[in-house]
């Protein structure tokens, strides 16, 4: 009975239904080491202004408010002070969607600690994660490509990852947005040099063969 009740939920869960449980996890919590002597622990890279006179945690949040409402958009960060630096950059985030992690422990919690966070006001929640420092170019078709993405995984229950291949040798082995059925079927369909290139990079994040995968250029 019990599974069936599941398969009924399933069921019930319309093609448009994921818009309304969709939100963005933004993790802005680096220590300033990587771009030394320019970033430092109080401005690390997520608060330099870069490009266009904005911060890159500004950039990140802006390009979300095109697709959700700031209810929606969340940052995990690693201090207070952090916090009052993204409440100061950009005064219309909710102080309640800016969670600090009581202690550093990397992307992989920090992406752990913003779920559970979301899940708990949404059980049906669909989370969009990237870092703040992450320049993406078209915005346009990023967010179209994360978009699909959502859709599947409301709908099948499924972690997907988006990448972007960025190296002109690497471009011919992609074509226009593909969905697969297993992260196997996706390495296989590519040669085997971005085959390891991929598997390499998906291993830092757990992922496994039954997992679906969305591939695309931007």
């Amino acid at each position: 009975m019990k599974i069936l009740k599941i398969l009924s939920k399933l069921k019930m869960r319309g093609a448009d239904d994921y818009k309304n449980h969709l939100y963005a996890l933004i993790l802005a919590g680096g220590g300033g080491t990587r771009l030394w002597p320019r970033s430092r622990q109080k401005t690390p890279k997520q608060f330099l202004k870069l490009f266009d006179n904005e911060t890159l945690t500004q950039v990140a949040i802006r390009r979300f408010t095109e697709i959700l409402p700031w209810e929606n958009i969340f940052i995990v960060t690693v201090s207070s002070d952090y916090k009052k630096e993204i409440l100061k950059e950009v005064p219309q985030m909710r102080p309640e969607n800016i969670i600090v992690e009581p202690v550093r422990r990397e992307t992989g919690p920090a992406h752990a600690l913003g779920a559970l966070y979301i899940e708990s006001r949404d059980p049906d929640a669909v989370i969009m994660t990237e870092s703040a420092d992450r320049i993406v170019k078209p915005v346009s078709r990023y967010l179209e490509t994360l978009l699909k993405a959502a859709k599947v995984a409301y709908q099948d229950h499924v972690l997907i990852a988006v990448w972007d291949i960025s190296k002109k040798e690497r471009r011919s082995a992609l074509k226009e947005v593909s969905i697969f059925t297993s992260w196997t079927g996706l390495l296989k369909s590519l040669p085997l040099n971005l085959q390891k290139d991929i598997r390499n990079r998906g291993n830092t994040f757990g992922m496994q063969d039954n997992m679906f995968g969305l591939r695309e250029t931007f």
